[in-house]
């Protein structure tokens, strides 16, 4: 279960390095049939994007949450009704690495983004290291 000072860094955007944009979180491989990525954004943002594996590869959809809850709950704006097994809550988190929904597949860092043009994050932004 995540902390209050935890639930704090994360709706303040703590675990993304100064300077840089957003953490780009995924699952580890398993049985399940889409590829889902977590960015957590500076400000605070999160942004879920859902592609599929195989042959015709694609992103499925893209939602934003909105701001974290207190109890750690994502609450996504606008999502498919089609997706019924997205994330609903961060339940733990060490550097580089959350938990979501009690789960055991865990969502490592695995790329820290210099800008997001297409979503309004750019570089000049937040500086230049």
């Amino acid at each position: 279960m995540l902390t209050t000072q935890q639930i704090s860094a994360l709706r303040a955007g703590a675990p993304v390095p100064k300077g840089k944009a957003a953490c780009r979180f995924e699952r580890a491989r398993g049985p399940w049939r889409f590829r889902d990525c977590l960015f957590l954004y500076r400000d605070g943002r999160i942004r879920l994007e859902r592609s599929c594996y195989g042959e015709a590869a694609g992103l499925v959809f893209s939602v934003w949450a909105a701001p974290l809850g207190e109890d750690g709950a994502l609450v996504w704006q606008d999502l498919p009704t089609t997706a019924t097994d997205v994330p609903r809550a961060v339940t733990g988190m060490d550097p580089g690495t959350l938990w979501l929904d009690d789960k055991p597949a865990p969502w490592s860092c695995t790329e820290v983004l210099d800008s997001d043009r297409a979503h309004g994050y750019r570089k000049k932004r937040f500086g230049r290291k």
